[in-house]
């Protein structure tokens, strides 16, 4: 919130408390003075309204406090925090010394968010989370940037199989999969296959939409792959042409 803008909120808020202050002073001063006998219908009505006065004075004042808040202006700076604030879940495509990029789910590009070196916190969290893995983030922005607030790793299986579609493949080092149903995850060889030729000439040449089944497992950093094979491509159901020619009846 601009400055300028908080100020005038916090004089609406004084100017409101002191209006509230004296309601209550009124209402309170409305309680001792004495009730006239009723003569008539009309004096009758009239010394009842000055029994519910002020009952009726305690009930705005109560009404009007309830929806300035006991503490307005920390319910104000609350309300601007969480504002700005948005929560993100998605793979770590790449990370620098004070930024990280991450591709949401369901989105076709990744996203850069910057790092506070000053939050020791955040930086501790920010060590443990590596490129190929999933994550879950918090950030806010800042002008037309995003700063990182919190991020810790999302591993929904640790271990297991995964078939799916090829969606990218990574610095000829890791792979994006994303499953028929489900959400995308990364994998990347470990020290085994990583060695060896021809896995990774195998893993470099996946193009997007190639089928692929992987069995893996889990370390400190990202899913390692354990086997990897490319699915033959899928027939077609039509088992040959679309247009067929009917043989001529004999004349």
């Amino acid at each position: 919130m601009p400055a300028q803008d908080r100020q005038l909120s916090e004089k609406v808020t004084a100017m409101t408390k002191r209006v509230i202050v004296a309601v209550l002073l009124r209402a309170l001063a409305s309680l001792g003075r004495p009730i006239r006998k009723a003569t008539s219908i009309g004096s009758f009505f009239e010394g009842k309204t000055a029994v519910f006065r002020p009952c009726l004075g305690l009930l705005i004042a109560m009404l009007l406090l309830t929806a300035v808040g006991l503490n307005p202006t920390a319910s104000a700076a609350d309300k601007e925090a969480k504002g700005d604030a948005g929560k993100v879940a998605g793979i770590l495509i790449d990370k620098g010394p004070d930024w990280l990029t991450v591709k949401a789910d369901g989105e076709d590009e990744p996203v850069k968010y910057l790092v506070n070196a000053s939050d020791k916190r955040l930086q501790e969290a920010f060590k443990a989370v590596f490129n190929a893995s999933r994550v879950h983030l918090a950030y806010k922005e800042e002008g037309e940037s995003r700063q990182l607030v919190s991020i810790k790793r999302h591993i929904p299986k640790a271990a297991g199989t995964m078939t799916g579609e090829v969606v990218k493949v990574y610095n000829e080092f890791w792979v994006e999969v994303k499953p028929k149903s489900g959400l995308a995850d990364a994998f990347a060889p470990g020290a085994d296959n990583y060695n060896d030729k021809a896995f990774m000439e195998r893993l470099k040449g996946l193009k997007s939409g190639d089928s692929v089944t992987i069995a893996f497992t889990t370390d400190f950093e990202r899913h390692r792959i354990k086997t990897l094979r490319k699915n033959p491509p899928r027939s077609s159901k039509s088992g040959g042409s679309a247009s067929s020619t009917k043989p001529s009846k004999k004349q």
